[in-house]
This record gives C-alpha cells, structure tokens and sequence, in this order.
C-alpha cells in the first residue's frame, strides 16, 4: 500500500478518498483507503456532563483525546457500544464527526465510508448505522465489513479462524471463503477491560496505591528532583477514575504480563519485578504477572465442576443459539466456534488461526493458545502456530482497520459500495446486500 492516500471512488466521473473506520470498545481508528497505517486513533468514548439540564445537546458532549484529558466535574464517559454493537447513535454521531471532520479535518458529504461491524451484529443496529451515515452525514456511498473478514485480510487470508480479544469483548469467528460462518461466531465479555479491573483489584487489595495523573502536577526544583503536588476532586464521576486507572495500567499489562506455555500455577518462588509509575512511586508486581492472564486460559470454577477434563461440553458451547458464552477461555471459545462450523472446514480452521486485538499481544499468548488448542483438537487433526505479521503491534491492535484499507482499495471491490441512490430507492432494508 501507498504512502499517500488512493484515489478508489467514482462519483458522477470524480474520483474521491474512501474511508475506513472502525469504532472499538476503547478507541476509534480513521484513515483513507489504501494507506498502510490510520490517520488517527482516539478513545471511543464519550465525556457527558450529569449537571446540565440538557445532557443530550453537542455542548455537554466532549469527544477526543484531547478533551477526555481534561478532567471536567460531573462529567460521566460513555460508550456508543454494548458488548461491540453501537447502541447509542448521538455517542457514534459525536465520535465519527469528530473523527471525520476533527481529526481528518474533511466534509463527511465528500467521502464513502467503508466501516467494521462485530461478527454478531444486529440486523437493527446495522440499519441504524446505515441510516446514520447517509442520514445524518450525507455520506455518498458506504459498506459495512465484519472485522473478522478484514482481520483475515490483513494477514492475507480469506479462510482462517479469527480470534479477537479487544478492551470489552472477545470474539472468534470462522471465515471461510472471505464470509464469516454465522453459525460458528461466538464471543464473551472477559477482555482487556476485564483483566486490566482483575488488576487493579489485586493490587488495591494488597495496598498499594495508584493514583490518576489528574490528582498530581510534578515541579521541577533542581536537575533530576522533582516535587509533587497533590489534588484532590471530589466531583468526579466513577467512570472517569476508573478509565484513569485503566490507561494507568495499559502499560503494566504490555509491559510485564506473560502467559506460561502451560498451566500456570502461583508458587512462593515468583519475582517480584517493580514498575516505575509517571509519579515516580515504584509498583511492585509479582503473581499478578502471570495470574491475570491465565484467566484467558484456566476455566472457572462453574467449568471445572462441569468438565474435568477441560474438554468442551456439546451440550452448552455447541448450542448455536448461543452465541454469548460463559467460558473465559480462548481455547474453548475457539473450539467451540470450529465445532459448529460444517465439518469440511474444520480441518482448515484447526490450522488457520490468526489472533488480533490487544490482549494477543501479551508475551506467551500465541503459544498457550496452540498448545491448548492442540488438546482439544481430534487427534489426526494438526493445529499450527497462529499466524503473526511483521508489525505485529499495529496489525494486531488495528487489523480490522488496516484490512479495510486493503479491500477499499481493491478496484474488484469498487462495485460493492452502497449508494445513496441505492438508499434512497431501497431505506434501510438495502443493509441485507451486505450478507
């Protein structure tokens, strides 16, 4: 791909920039197809003021980075997304303006927009993002890509077994033939999010204190000295403190998190490594390095008292009404979503898969995920190393966005777009064009 934005959209026998946007759980990511990395990335979430009367107008909302932070009282972050699907569109609203207009700095009416749906979308959300594109932004053309299928196309697959463990879900879908196998996506809610608060528990427990880069400024008194002043807020809302801690730890986690190849069990032996927090206090990790992201990989107690062998129960993770599972384990889940998959692409899925999302970048992951995959594979079926890129921290956290770029600027995929014509002719209903 280009450095420099592709002209891949005709219009009226103008060419324009196509988009591609993805909004996550965390962080929104923009940028034009064809590019090798997104214009901009910015949390996905919304700061809405709880003591003006009119919560809902443009003025009481703070979007971007920048704003976020800002530490405003009374001021609740909220999110577009509930478990991955957009259910609040005035919050998407906010955030695809600003990521359009703000960050790009372009008129939402000038450009199509190609933008990554969860797997498991609704049929009603998908409606009203449609409807919100051509409707509220005047969009030209849109399509809509299932993150799974993209993420496949960043590694240059169009048949794979795609694990994606972000901030609020983790979700394994079977693409095949570059179409997500419906039947097979299954997902759960332990995630990025989840571990970071596993965390932030064990470390208050023992006493330790973690404190918001908004409750200190640090002065310079003399070369390498420092002095701290210390504020206390009253007025701010438990949602802000808590993405606070939350970004607090991100490093913590990318840092010093390692998954064992095997099970992992807490032994006296383990070392205590110490991590230099922005206000120079010294947060001393031990156990948590290594039990936190076992949770990935070590079943509940509910699990463990219904299945002693660790093997899937047909009964419950094969049942394709459900697509919300309880299991924390990524084996299970991938297993899980191979077995409900049609029995001749199974063998190509055991040995496909491609982990994506932030949680995968953890040290270790990739390989417990095989071995433990392995163990719940038929005995005649190899299961292989999941496939890794050469940029593994962009493609892993943005894979969605970067294969969006890749299939937007493919000149097969220019007949694909939906249009506001087709729109126009169609309403809503035209979303069923997309599969």
């Amino acid at each position: 791909m280009s450095s420099s934005s592709t002209t891949i959209y005709s219009s009226g026998g103008e060419e324009i920039y196509a988009l591609v946007l993805s909004i996550g759980t965390n962080n929104t990511t923009i940028g034009f197809a064809g590019e090798s990395s997104p214009r901009s990335v910015f949390p996905s979430y919304v700061g809405v003021s709880q003591a003006m009367s009119d919560a809902s107008s443009a003025s009481s909302r703070f979007v971007g980075a920048q704003k976020l932070s800002f530490r405003r009282d009374n001021v609740a972050l909220e999110s577009p997304l509930t478990d991955g699907i957009i259910t609040n569109f005035d919050h998407a609203h906010s955030i695809v303006e600003h990521a359009v207009e703000d960050r790009l700095g372009l008129k939402s009416s000038e450009h199509p927009v190609l933008m990554s749906e969860v797997s498991f979308n609704t049929m009603e959300a998908r409606e009203k993002t449609i409807s919100m594109l051509f409707e509220r932004f005047d969009t030209p053309a849109v399509y809509m890509a299932k993150s799974a299928v993209l993420s496949a196309f960043a590694a240059g697959k169009q048949t794979a077994l795609v694990l994606d463990s972000g901030a609020g879900i983790t979700c394994v879908s079977p693409v095949y033939d570059g179409y997500v196998l419906n039947q097979g996506v299954v997902y759960n809610t332990y995630a990025g999010n989840y571990v970071t608060d596993q965390l932030l528990k064990q470390i208050q427990v023992r006493g330790s204190v973690l404190r918001p880069t908004y409750t200190y400024r640090k002065h310079k008194l003399a070369e390498g000295e420092f002095k701290l002043d210390h504020f206390t807020f009253p007025k701010t809302h438990p949602s802000y403190e808590r993405w606070s801690l939350r970004n607090l730890l991100e490093d913590v986690k990318s840092s010093l998190f390692k998954a064992h190849e095997e099970p992992w069990r807490p032994t006296t032996h383990t070392p205590i490594v110490e991590y230099e927090l922005p206000d120079e206090n010294k947060l001393s990790v031990g156990a948590e390095r290594f039990s936190v992201p076992e949770e990935f990989f070590t079943p509940s107690a509910l699990e463990d008292k219904d299945n002693k062998t660790n093997k899937v129960q047909e009964s419950s993770e094969l049942d394709t009404t459900k697509t919300k599972l309880k299991s924390k384990c990524f084996h299970v889940l991938a297993h899980s979503a191979i077995m409900r998959s049609p029995a001749d692409v199974r063998k190509e899925l055991f040995s496909t898969s491609i982990l994506t999302g932030g949680n995968t970048l953890i040290q270790g992951i990739a390989k417990r995920f095989e071995n433990e995959l392995t163990t719940l594979a038929p005995q005649n079926i190899r299961v292989k190393a999941p496939i890794a890129s050469a940029n593994a921290n962009l493609e892993r956290r943005c894979s969605e966005w970067v294969g969006g770029s890749i299939l937007g600027s493919l000149g097969s995929f220019q007949n694909m777009w939906i249009s506001r014509a087709q729109y126009e002719e169609h309403g809503d209903s035209i979303v069923l064009r997309l599969g």
